[in-house]
């Protein structure tokens, strides 16, 4: 099979989101490759946050934006699971959070991803907000911000289970 899926973190030129602090907001896109990737097709952007970008940030890096992710299918082939850092917002919606899509949805994932919240998958990829699995103990906006990011998710033979590999700042 020549179809490939793929998955990007892009990050607006810092420029347009705060002007000269250079901050960013990183959002999440989709790919598809017919040729067995040697050329992609951009699908869009499939998360976004829906929080307002804080300018003020002292991280040096995020002005908010969801990014730093991985995706993983289920074993049944029923939902695609993209585990990603929340980067703005209040504390309490910050840290490393999930949403999901539909595997029949690959080919059309604009408005098809939808963010775990409150103990629900309803609020929408684009804009929705999220209850964090492992939440920020120090917010994204400070200098010192202490939060899990980058979930790496793998399968291992040997436990036979997925295993979830996590950086922090602190």
């Amino acid at each position: 099979d020549e179809v490939v899926y793929a998955w990007y973190h892009h990050e607006p030129e810092a420029e347009s989101v705060c002007g000269f602090r250079k901050l960013t907001e990183p959002v999440i896109g989709a790919l598809k490759s017919t040729d067995g990737g040697r050329t992609f097709v951009d699908l869009g952007v499939i998360l976004s946050s829906g929080d307002l970008p804080d300018c003020n940030a002292e991280n040096g890096y995020f002005a908010g934006g969801h990014g730093d992710f991985s995706v993983v299918l289920d074993r049944e082939r029923e939902y695609f699971y993209f585990l990603f850092t929340n980067y703005g917002g209040p504390l309490q919606r910050q840290g490393v959070a999930v949403a999901r899509m539909r595997f029949e949805d690959r080919d059309f994932p604009l408005n098809a991803v939808f963010k775990y919240a409150e103990g629900e998958w309803d609020q929408p990829g684009v804009g929705g907000m999220v209850s964090p699995i492992f939440p920020a103990r120090v917010s994204w906006v400070s200098s010192r911000a202490d939060s899990f990011w980058g979930p790496a998710v793998h399968w291992n033979t040997f436990l036979q289970r997925h295993v979830l590999v996590m950086n922090r700042a602190c």
